[in-house]
């Protein structure tokens, strides 16, 4: 349950554009979470604990810390939510299962805090997290390489590069759920090649005459002269070689975690069954099934943080208009959403 509600809570907890002053203002009063909650969640206000709304403030705090407390959605605020955050990860750390972004976050910054005061921070230190020290950093690597790029190799020697970032849940008919997507690089050495020379257009030939023709009438007559005929040849291509080195193909899939189907996009073959499907070396098949087999399930934290982007550009879209909107020149005022302002330089 502590999983669940998280994403839930931070589904409806953060700002859009909308409330997002409102809620920022009301940020440590209980009562305005409680209604918002009761509101959206329907559950009665009665019901609803002070630690429920932590974790509502946490919902949103997970967004802001993925995009490191942005000036845009927090303003003058900024420094007072991120104190709020890191407050609340010290005093949940060990009761809520928090995301790996948020822990990553402030581990290390409350960990100090706490050990200050301590007789044995070393101690104190590999007590709040786990270990200090090389075994520490060790612990903390492995942590951060979960979402770092991976790396492997095939038994052909070629590379391929996935980083877990780019595996995003996609809004299809106004819709999450159903599909995601993601993509990967695949590296590999080919070696030099040949292209022969080849005539791409054909030759023209132009004939110049010199001399003089006598008539005798009858369409009888002489010719005392020459003719020369010139030969240009057409236009070709090749008669190169392309030096040998590594080549890269970027490949972006589409799933539907639904039908267990996907979509290799400029491969030709349109939407593939992933149950039973031939090895294609190409587009490495097999790599891809083992994204898609890790992601699927992982759908509602996809889905959750998608939802929590498109809120949080609708803050930032919602002042970049008005400030569009505002605009000024002197004393006359300019509509930068109007057809005649808005592609002047001015409101760009």
């Amino acid at each position: 349950m502590k999983r669940l509600l998280l994403p839930l809570l931070a589904a409806i907890a953060l700002p859009n554009a909308v409330n997002a002053d409102d809620q920022l203002n009301n940020w440590f009063n209980n009562e305005y979470w409680r209604k918002d909650f009761e509101k959206n969640l329907k559950i009665p206000a009665s019901e609803i604990t002070d630690q429920n709304i932590d974790e509502g403030r946490i919902g949103s705090c997970i967004v802001f810390i993925e995009e490191d407390f942005p000036d845009y959605a927090l303003g003058d605020k900024k420094q007072i939510i991120r104190n709020s955050c890191k407050a609340l990860y010290k005093k949940y750390k060990d009761k809520l299962v928090f995301p790996e972004t948020y822990t990553n976050y402030f581990e290390s910054e409350v960990a100090k805090e706490i050990c200050l005061e301590a007789k044995d921070y070393v101690g104190c230190m590999k007590y709040e997290i786990g270990s200090y020290g090389s075994s520490k950093e060790q612990e903390k690597e492995k942590k951060i390489d979960k979402n770092a790029k991976r790396n492997f190799t095939r038994d052909d020697g070629k590379n391929i590069v996935f980083d877990p970032k780019t595996v995003v849940a996609l809004n299809k008919k106004g819709d999450y759920g159903r599909y995601l997507k993601f993509n990967y690089r695949i590296n590999y050495y080919q070696g030099s090649s040949y292209i022969p020379k080849t005539q791409i257009t054909p030759d023209t030939v132009t004939t110049n005459t010199y001399g003089t023709i006598n008539s005798y009438g009858g369409g009888v007559g002489s010719y005392s002269g020459n003719s020369y005929s010139t030969v240009t040849p057409g236009a070709s291509f090749g008669g190169f070689s392309i030096p040998g080195g590594m080549r890269s193909n970027v490949w972006a899939v589409t799933v539907d975690c639904q039908d267990y189907t996907a979509d290799w996009k400029g491969d030709g073959q349109g939407w593939r069954k992933l149950r039973g499907a031939k090895r294609d070396t190409q587009i490495s098949t097999d790599m891809a099934i083992e994204i898609v087999d890790e992601f699927c399930p992982q759908m509602s934290r996809l889905v959750a943080e998608a939802k929590e982007r498109e809120r949080l550009k609708a803050i930032e879209d919602t002042k970049k208009a008005e400030q569009r909107k505002n605009n000024t020149t002197g004393t006359v005022k300019i509509n930068c959403n109007s057809s005649v302002w808005r592609d002047k330089p001015r409101c760009n």
